[in-house]
């Protein structure tokens, strides 16, 4: 009874009284008794075919729909692009108006190493130091010469993303995967196993975002505009190209009558 604070094993479990309350908590796994309970954390590191685990499944089906993420350069700042898995799970392709389609597509087969963080030269190059934990490389090309360099906009994106890529990653590779290495990146899985919940799904968690926790939402600031401001900004805009059209006939008309005086 809580009254007396006595601790009862599973061997009292006999004496547990009728009309009494007890306070069940938490302890360590025995393993005199995985006889009767079983081994709860197999089932993390039972090694299968990386496309047989649900979160896997449910990653590329989210990636196939496509997302928006911070894509990083070695020139000028990050900027965002749509980022796509194609169905047939074979390349990660981005839309840049500014690259042929051939240039915005990573082949998948390709690929040597998906490092977490914000390490690579390009990184290096412009770090957002607050939005390391959801940032990743992809490292391809020939003996790793390449990289893709991506930022999540949260967690549950950033889960999503290397789920699926790990899952992905690993089939070209014809290498099997436990569960426990396929979601060791996950903040919220390693939290799920803190707390010995051991049959944790992430696809069934609800993706509310904790307080505290920096994402790519709050470190851009999208400004909206009436259809008043709009206009007045493009009167703004008319002006100053009429201004600027005037100067540049202004120099037009002296560099013309330089040259008749040559002449």
């Amino acid at each position: 009874p809580k009254e007396d604070g006595r601790v009862y094993e599973y061997e009292d479990f006999d004496k547990l009284e009728n009309r009494q309350t007890y306070i069940i908590e938490a302890s360590k796994e025995r393993d005199d008794l995985k006889k009767i309970t079983g081994d709860r954390w197999r089932r993390l590191k039972v090694q299968v075919d990386p496309l047989l685990h649900v979160e896997a499944n449910k990653a590329i089906d989210r990636m196939r729909r496509g997302s928006n993420l911070l894509k990083h350069t070695n020139y000028g700042f990050p900027h965002l692009r749509q980022f796509q898995l194609s169905d047939d799970r074979k390349r990660l392709v981005w839309y840049s108006g500014a690259k042929r389609k051939e240039d915005s597509v990573v082949l998948l087969d390709e690929i040597s190493e998906i490092r977490l963080g914000q390490t690579t030269p390009v990184f290096m190059h412009y770090r957002l130091p607050m939005l390391e934990h959801l940032s990743f490389s992809l490292v391809y090309g020939p003996k790793g010469s390449k990289t893709l360099d991506l930022t999540c906009k949260d967690e549950f994106e950033f889960d999503h993303w290397v789920t699926g890529l790990k899952a992905v990653f690993y089939h070209f590779k014809n290498r099997h995967i436990s569960k426990e290495e396929l979601l060791g990146h996950s903040k919220r899985f390693r939290k799920a196993l803190e707390k010995s919940n051991v049959g944790i799904k992430l696809t069934k968690l609800p993706e509310v975002k904790e307080k505290g926790h920096v994402g790519l939402d709050d470190c851009i600031e999208i400004v909206a505009h009436t259809p008043q401001q709009l206009e007045t900004k493009m009167d703004r805009l008319r002006e100053r190209l009429k201004i600027m059209s005037r100067q540049v006939a202004s120099l037009d008309h002296h560099a013309t009558a330089e040259m008749e005086v040559d002449l």
